[in-house]
């Protein structure tokens, strides 16, 4: 207290004695402050409104995370800041009002520190107005992100579509800092995390995804999206069944009708052998594959026409011919289905071909009435719908040309299959419909120059310079 000041001059704010005793309380401890505690203080003040941790890494990205925690809780501990819950969030700072009354008439910041906190003020809001137009463009693949109405959640997510931009340029370096910074605001982000896990199962480093697939469930286990990824993740990268099963369940209980993770679940059945409960979540998928998007709809005849194929091999394995016809007549019904509706790319057709294989493949099959004409038929409508595509039966059949069993009508007929009616008039050559196009007929002014890959033993892939990809059959 000044020195025969009046309590009421004191308590007027906008008095010269307020002001002097307000000096004389905070000079001495503003002068004990640390360089951090001082950058924090100008932040807030330069603000002039409340803001997030996370909100405060982003303005100044010089102060580690340890500094600004330290920084929040000795200015907390001395009532220079105020701390207030958030609903849905973590905690937000302002200054006190005495400390903003002394900021403001004694240490007000920099014009170049405002400027600076004003400037990245202003990029956050534009940051904040763009996530909150992401909302409802979230679905299962795992390279959105998942973006919550939080004012950190959001700051976090730009970070991690950074992130993924760079992994889709496999800049797994570049992916990893961005990863870092998303941390850096928020380390208890379930998103952060599966992200992380994310870039490091891309990498190959199976172990770190490991690793932040577990933890990014630990912290939400609430979180769908983590555990479809988790569980894709133990199926395809390590063949841990059991385990990715488990996830796949889990996801489940947060949304028990998502057809993607129904799909996985399917899958994850089929390779364990478990046909009949595999080829159920197909049965109940299937009708409502037409109002799903393309890339779902193949996987999802694939994978039903897939779990069948290998349900009729344990049958003819068991010499159980007439359950083996029936579950090839369901796997062909299922791929017509998909020709049907113009979904049709490269795997349908070797679908098909295998579906050919096994019913060709024991003489007991030909003697079920009426059951080879029924798969050759509809093999031959699926050769017609894709036009441009070729069934490789051949290749899958090498055997088929010599053998006596195999009438040789029906021999012509599977020969026919494995060439293609006409390149031109392809329905795969829609990029909108498949990626992978059909080349025209190996003309000299019509000559593709490129990288061949996807290399089989009837047709291939092909990249050219300007990024286009060609499929192409050897015959050309």
């Amino acid at each position: 207290m000044s020195r025969g000041a009046e309590i009421s001059s004191l308590t007027n704010r906008s008095g010269d004695s307020f002001n002097s005793a307000l000096a004389f309380c905070f000079q001495n401890l503003f002068e004990k402050l640390g360089d951090q505690d001082r950058e924090v203080i100008s932040c807030l003040a330069s603000a002039r409104r409340p803001l997030t941790s996370a909100e405060m890494h982003f303005l100044m990205p010089r102060l580690t995370t340890h500094q600004l925690e330290v920084a929040l809780i000795a200015l907390h501990n001395s009532s220079i800041v105020i701390r207030n819950k958030q609903e849905n969030e973590g905690f937000e700072y302002i200054l006190s009002e005495s400390t903003s009354a002394f900021v403001s008439a004694h240490a007000p910041p920099s014009k170049e520190f405002f400027k600076e906190i004003q400037d990245r003020l202003r990029e956050l809001r534009l940051i904040l107005n763009q996530e909150s137009l992401q909302k409802g463009r979230y679905d299962y693949n795992p390279f959105f992100v998942r973006a919550g109405t939080g004012r950190d959640e959001r700051i976090c997510a730009t970070y991690l579509r950074r992130a993924l931009d760079f992994l889709k340029k496999s800049d797994y370096s570049n992916a990893r800092g961005q990863v870092e910074e998303a941390k850096r605001l928020t380390s208890n982000s379930a998103e952060v995390w599966r992200i992380s896990a994310l870039i490091e199962e891309q990498s190959g480093e199976n172990y770190r995804a490991a690793e932040d697939y577990t933890h990014a469930v630990e912290l939400d286990p609430n979180s769908t999206i983590s555990h479809y990824c988790f569980g894709m993740f133990l199926m395809t990268d390590m063949d841990d069944l059991d385990e990715a099963l488990k996830q796949f369940n889990a996801a489940l209980k947060t949304d028990a009708n998502a057809a993607p993770i129904l799909t996985a679940k399917a899958m994850v059945l089929n390779r364990m052998g478990n046909f009949d409960d595999s080829a159920s979540i197909h049965e109940l998928l299937l009708p409502s594959l037409s109002s799903r998007e393309r890339r779902w709809r193949l996987a999802g005849a694939d994978q039903a026409a897939d779990c069948y194929c290998r349900w009729a091999h344990r049958y003819l394995d068991h010499k159980d011919y007439e359950c083996a016809t029936q579950k090839l007549k369901r796997a062909m019904a299922i791929l017509l289905d998909s020709a049907e509706r113009q979904d049709i790319d490269w795997k349908l057709l070797q679908r098909t071909a295998r579906v050919l294989s096994l019913s060709f493949s024991k003489k007991e099959l030909f003697s079920k009435i009426g059951f080879i004409d029924y798969i050759l038929t509809n093999a031959e409508r699926i050769h017609d719908l894709s036009s441009g595509g070729s069934i490789p039966i051949v290749a899958e059949m090498p055997w088929i040309t010599g053998t006596q069993e195999v009438k040789s009508d029906y021999r012509d007929r599977l020969l026919l299959l494995d060439h293609p009616i006409d390149p031109s008039k392809s329905v795969l050559q829609n990029p909108q419909l498949q990626p992978n196009k059909f080349s025209p007929p190996h003309q000299n002014e019509n000559r593709l120059i490129g990288k061949i890959h996807s290399l089989q033993q009837r047709f291939g892939v092909i990249t050219c310079a300007d990024g286009s990809r060609w499929f192409f059959h050897k015959n050309y």
